[in-house]
This record gives C-alpha cells, structure tokens and sequence, in this order.
C-alpha cells in the first residue's frame, strides 16, 4: 500500500499505536540527533521525491515520541527530506518507544545496511555507539551482521588526519589508499602524501610504493643520525679532557653562561633586554641593549 498526501485519516496518539502507522504533521518531526550521516546528495533527495509524487510513500518513516508532542526520526530520514520538498503536511509513521541508546544503534544498523554512508561517517557512526553504549567491538559487529576485523579496519581510519579524512569522505581517495597512508603516524606528512596522490592521480599500487620510499627515506635519516651521534660520542672519548678547575679559580666561560642565565631572567621578568654575541678572530664580544624605560634612576 502506497501513502498518498491526500489521506487525512488519523489514528490516536496513545499507547497503543506504538509499532503501528499513524499520521502526523510533518512540522512536529524533527531529525535523528544521532544521524551517522552528515552529508546528504540533494539530487537523490529530489529524484526521491519525484519518486514519492508519482507512485505515493511506499514505507512510512519510522519514528520516536520526544518532548512537546514531537516525533524524532528514527529510520527515514532521506524521505523526510523529500516530503519537505513536496511540501506535505501530514505523513504516515510508525512510533516505537526507545531510549536514546536505542535509537542511535538503530540508525546506524539502517544506515550501513542500505550502504549509503561513506566511510568517515560509518566510522564515526561505530564510535558513536561504542562510547555511548559501552560495548566491544565484536558486540556492535554481531549486531551489524559484520566481522570485528571490519569493524576494527573501520575504525582506525579516524587515526587519518582531517585533510585525509575529508578527502576519504569524498571520495577523492578510497578506503584502501586511506589504509595505505595510516602506516604513515605523522599527520602532516599524511598530508603531504595525500597530496602527491591527488595531483599525480595515484592509484593504490602507486600509493603504496610512494610510500614505501618515504618510510625507506625516514629510516635511513634515522640510521645516519644515529650514526652521527656515535662518531659525536667517539669523538668527544678521543680527547684530551681538559684539567678541571680548582675551587675559587676564576673561570671565563663560567661567568659567561652567568651573564646569559641573568639575562635569561631579566627578559623573563618583562625587562626590553637584547643580548647578542659574536665570536671574532681574536677576540670574543657581546652586546647587551636594555631600553631606558626599564633601567632605575
């Protein structure tokens, strides 16, 4: 049976029209708060409504009571959005009573179910349940008919910088170009990647020998560095140590180091301090400005 606007029968509102259809104002339905899908194509939404005006609203939308006599959606809400745009102004439902818990999981099991979220939004969507609901994985996975592997693969995607994830959520990468750039831990550098792959148009073979390079690149900046320090220490073991200083002996390079941690102070107390050094062939000088305002008279 398909709903047309112009049926205005309408059953009461109690107790024992929950599960079944009922007509409502469209001006008394408010959208999921808890709507895993944040984006939403206008041109299916208008191609569903056309849909509705020709053949009738062929499954109501499904529906909670919420506070002054509204109806939160539930399940439906593309096709609230089409009814909108029809401008209708009573349409069938059907009210279940459910807590919020309830109604988040809910939309998300339709959402992935019809396959029309994209992969930040489910991502975000099993977050969303896991944190309010207090379950594992594998729970929200059995309720999802998925594996937990799945589940799990989804939801590393959120350790993907923003500019990685909004090229994810549309659809200016894949999935498996994003799993490829999470080997990658530092977000700007996912960044600049991301970037080669979209100006070179990488596909996520390339993607991943780029990669590749860049990890291989990394690692032998590490090993040279490491070297560097060795050599460093070897040398610094090679030396001479210098004879120490008796106590009480004056020591120039001492009072230097004083000089800076009293300037260090000054300029940390508020005082206008510039201290600058030179080391020249022969000689060693430093410049210390302090402005008028802060020198005592």
């Amino acid at each position: 049976m398909a709903f047309k606007s112009s049926e205005t029968k309408t059953q009461s509102n109690g107790d024992a029209t929950r599960g079944r259809v009922i007509r409502v104002s469209l001006d008394k339905i408010i959208p999921n708060r808890y709507q895993p899908r944040t984006e939403f194509d206008e041109k299916s939404i208008t191609e569903l409504s056309q849909t509705i005006s020709e053949h009738g609203l062929l499954q109501p939308m499904v529906v909670r009571s919420y506070q002054d006599g509204q109806y939160e959606i539930i399940a439906g809400e593309r096709r609230f959005r089409a009814l909108k745009k029809l401008n209708w102004k009573k349409v069938p439902v059907i009210v279940k009573e459910l807590d919020d818990e309830e109604t988040a999981s809910m939309a998300l099991i339709e959402n992935v179910q019809r396959e029309n979220l994209n992969p930040v939004e489910e991502a975000r969507a099993y977050r969303k349940v896991l944190d309010s609901e207090k379950i594992t994985q594998l729970e929200l996975a059995n309720r999802l008919s998925k594996s937990q592997s799945y589940v799990a693969n989804k939801l590393r995607l959120l350790s993907l910088s923003d500019t990685v994830l909004e090229a994810l959520a549309n659809e200016k990468i894949s999935t498996r170009h994003g799993r490829e750039l999470l080997r990658i831990s530092e977000h700007d550098e996912q960044d600049e990647i991301l970037a080669k792959i979209l100006d070179e148009n990488l596909n996520v073979k390339q993607t991943k020998g780029l990669i590749d390079d860049h990890l291989n690149e990394g690692k032998e900046a590490e090993e040279k560095a490491a070297e560097k320090t060795t050599d460093d220490k070897s040398d610094k073991a090679s030396k001479p140590a210098k004879p120490k200083k008796k106590p009480g002996e004056f020591d120039v390079n001492t009072s230097i180091e004083e000089v800076k941690q009293n300037i260090a102070k000054m300029k940390k107390n508020g005082t206008s301090v510039s201290f600058v050094e030179d080391k020249k062939k022969g000689f060693y000088e430093i410049d210390i400005r302090i402005h008028d305002d802060d020198l005592e008279e």
